[in-house]
């Protein structure tokens, strides 16, 4: 049986291209795309965040604090689940807390909600970050691991260079434009999480496991 998974696992790291479905790789690509998204966007909407409140910006830095503190959490917890649990399952658990964050964000009445709203956001994206590394890992060959990492990197750059621009798009004509910027991020991370309802499991976990 050991031998058997050993051939099959090894059959896979010599597969010269992705073997699993392009949409996979897209979802995975928009997983980082979302996840690098935010933790750029809460800076580049907090000057109209500031306006709208009322809040200097010292007072406005909280959100941010917050929203990393929640990113560090995250990491540990999704670990924990891809470890006891599945890589599957992590991952679709991660965008689901990311987007509920999100939408409370979208719906924040004041400065203290929306910390609380970016912090719960924060730690469903360090979660999807750390199951997205391991998941790409475990699931891609050996020879197209760097190629497919790199695309994936390269998406979450994507959503970094553009959260800027949409900011200064909404938030320079309309005070509330910064709420749209994170309806952006939960109705994507949405569609994203959606797809994921057929995700192969990883290989190596099941292999691990004696699955």
């Amino acid at each position: 049986m050991q031998a058997t998974i050993a051939q099959d696992l090894a059959r896979l790291d010599r597969l010269p291209v992705w073997p699993w479905h392009r949409f996979l790789l897209f979802n995975l690509g928009g997983s980082f795309f979302f996840a690098f998204f935010d933790i750029v966007v809460i800076g580049a909407a907090l000057p109209a965040i500031n306006a709208d409140f009322g809040t200097t910006a010292a007072q406005g830095g909280y959100a941010v604090t917050a929203g990393l503190i929640g990113l560090v959490f995250g990491n540990f917890a999704g670990a924990w689940v891809s470890t006891r649990r599945s890589r599957v399952l992590a991952l679709q658990s991660a965008l689901w807390i990311f987007s509920a964050g999100m939408v409370l964000s979208v719906f924040s009445p004041n400065l203290a909600f929306l910390c609380l709203a970016r912090f719960i956001a924060g730690f469903g994206t360090g979660a999807d970050i750390g199951a997205v590394v391991t998941y790409i890992a475990e699931v891609s060959p050996e020879r197209a691991r760097g190629r497919i990492t790199g695309f994936t990197t390269v998406c979450g750059f994507t959503g970094t260079a553009l959260a800027p621009f949409l900011a200064l798009l909404l938030t320079t004509e309309w005070t509330w434009g910064w709420r749209v910027l994170f309806a952006f991020g939960a109705l994507g991370a949405v569609v994203v999480v959606a797809t994921r309802r057929h995700m192969p499991p990883s290989p190596r976990q099941l292999a691990e496991r004696g699955d």
